[in-house]
């Protein structure tokens, strides 16, 4: 494609004006193109400062309180019948999802676990669903662990179901020796119990 001369009447407005106004307002104003008012400025080394470009960024951005120009008003009030009928080819249809939607049952690893997508807005960890439809829900207060560490196993047989006391003991700096895992943990739980149950006999009291 053959580069686009600019008419000389046309560069010295670019020059005259870039420092005054946006580059969007000499495209409207000129009928060029943004892109091409932007590669010609390079091109004739028509820099703008930082303070330039911070003090334009500002005034694009709604402020604190600011109220939209178009609020309260009918979409034909603000647009022309052109702009609003080009807009319908780009616009949600009813029911319809972005291109990127995944499928139900879809798989993604996010943040050490592998998830899957159970309906729109809806994931489960996989390991859990995998283990829940072997053995029931998890009960309240205990973890599911894999067996050899690695969470992308998911298999039944590398689960294992443990106390949060045990996982908490397992995960412990204290370099606990592991066949006394399961005993602390029980003590600790069995301790647990008995506050929860003189707590709410000293409460009846």
């Amino acid at each position: 494609m053959a580069k686009k001369v600019l008419k000389a009447e046309e560069i010295k407005y670019i020059i005259e004006n870039y420092l005054k106004m946006p580059i969007r307002e000499m495209a409207r104003n000129t009928g060029l193109s943004r892109t091409l008012i932007k590669s010609r400025m390079k091109e004739m080394n028509l820099v703008l400062s930082e303070k330039i470009l911070e003090k334009r960024a500002n005034s694009t951005r709604f402020q604190k309180g600011q109220v939209p120009y178009n609020k309260g008003l009918k979409q034909s009030q603000y647009m022309s019948s052109e702009s609003i009928e080009r807009t319908k080819a780009t616009r949600f249809q009813l029911h319809s999802k972005p291109h990127n939607t995944k499928e139900m049952g879809h798989e993604s690893f996010i943040g050490g676990y592998w998830w899957v997508k159970l309906s729109d807005g809806v994931k489960a960890q996989k390991h859990k669903l995998i283990w829940e439809k072997a053995n029931g829900e998890v009960p309240i207060g205990w973890c599911l662990r894999f067996k050899d560490g690695d969470p992308n196993n998911c298999a039944l047989e590398n689960l294992e179901l443990i106390s949060r006391e045990e996982n908490m003991l397992r995960n412990s700096k204290l370099n606990i020796p592991e066949e006394v895992v399961p005993a602390m943990a029980g003590l600790a739980m069995l301790r647990k119990s008995i506050k929860s149950k003189e707590d709410g006999e000293e409460q009846v009291k």
